[in-house]
């Protein structure tokens, strides 16, 4: 695995940038998120790292006390800056028994018609691997084809990724005026900020968004065609 100035990443780097910029589950729900949360705070072992993007990595794994301290504070601190109906700027490789929570900095998020350069980092990371600096994910090269996520099977996808405003979201809401009731829309994005915009259009369509994923490529929502006419 090279990257674009010919350095090999240590196998121990890869696993890292693999599990942070790999295939995860978007947390929508606020019930989800606190309970990630929850499991993190409880989780009696030592084995788990926290990394603030712009701090310096930690030298080694927090104390159950300054974990459940840190978590604690983070989950007030993104309730009290996101206040929003759906969660969507936080991912997991797991829901019941994560390994990982990565969460954006709400204050760093742009639109759905976010279009120009990469993806937005991340503020915050907890994983039971030792964190690594990261680097632009333009700049790895990523494949993992053995792990994979069964997605929900979408009757249309809307690549959102290189359109320019307001056409992601007046395509989006031609897009979902085609479907039958029930049918999913695939929206994808490099934006995690994208939920916002999303939960807006089906607050005014009776449509529902259903999950999200990270992806290699980007991010992904789904949609649910509302069965009203």
């Amino acid at each position: 695995m090279t990257m674009k100035n010919s350095k090999i990443l240590e196998v121990h780097n890869y696993d890292y940038i693999n599990l942070v910029q790999g295939n995860l589950y978007g947390l929508l729900s606020w019930e989800d998120f606190d309970r990630v949360c929850e499991y993190i705070s409880n989780a009696d072992d030592h084995s788990w790292f926290i990394y603030e993007i712009d701090k310096p990595l930690p030298d080694s794994a927090t104390s159950n006390v300054e974990r459940t301290e840190f978590v604690e504070s983070l989950n007030s601190c993104i309730h009290t800056q996101y206040s929003r109906k759906h969660c969507g700027i936080a991912f997991v490789d797991s829901i019941k028994s994560p390994s990982i929570l990565k969460v954006f900095n709400p204050k760093l998020l742009k639109s759905i018609c976010n279009i120009y350069g990469s993806s937005p980092i991340h503020g915050w990371v907890i994983s039971r691997i030792k964190p690594v600096n990261l680097i632009s994910s333009s700049d790895i090269d990523i494949t993992n084809p053995e792990k994979h996520y069964d997605f929900p099977k979408a009757k249309k996808t809307l690549d959102a990724r290189k359109t320019g405003c307001p056409l992601p979201i007046i395509n989006t809401c031609r897009e979902l005026e085609t479907l039958q009731g029930g049918d999913l829309l695939e929206i994808m994005t490099i934006e995690p900020g994208a939920v916002k915009d999303v939960s807006i259009i089906c607050d005014r369509t009776g449509d529902k968004m259903i999950s999200t994923y990270q992806t290699y490529k980007g991010y992904s929502i789904f949609v649910e065609k509302s069965g009203a006419n």
